[in-house]
């Protein structure tokens, strides 16, 4: 699972960050995981918050078409959340988050008890 990341470190890179982070092109490149996925990914979800930047929206939305091109993924926005509070919208053993991991978390169990 991931949450509210920076997948794709770019456009940092083009604002007053820069300043401060002193990445070059290439450490630029390789912090960016929407830039490295080359191989299939296991099941994945993502979550940002509904009030987050559109640049945190737009970022978790690219980087689940990323993963589900490579396998199961699953993009999740928590209403009202914003960058610092995302997590406070996940922790519900009833909510959808923890549906998605149980059912792989078990489906891992099954298998590994089958091998």
């Amino acid at each position: 699972m991931t949450i509210s990341g920076n997948y794709d470190m770019r456009p940092l890179m083009l604002s007053y960050r820069q300043d401060f982070m002193l990445l070059s092109p290439e450490e630029t490149v390789a912090m960016s995981p929407l830039l490295m996925l080359d191989k299939p990914m296991p099941p994945m979800q993502v979550a940002h918050g509904g009030a987050e930047s559109d640049e945190f929206k737009r970022q978790a939305s690219t980087w689940h078409a990323a993963l589900a091109e490579r396998g199961e993924a699953k993009l999740v926005a928590v209403p009202d959340a914003n960058h610092f509070n995302v997590f406070l919208g996940l922790e519900d053993p009833q909510g959808e988050v923890w549906d998605f991991l149980t059912s792989h978390l078990k489906g891992e169990a099954a298998t590994k008890a089958t091998e």
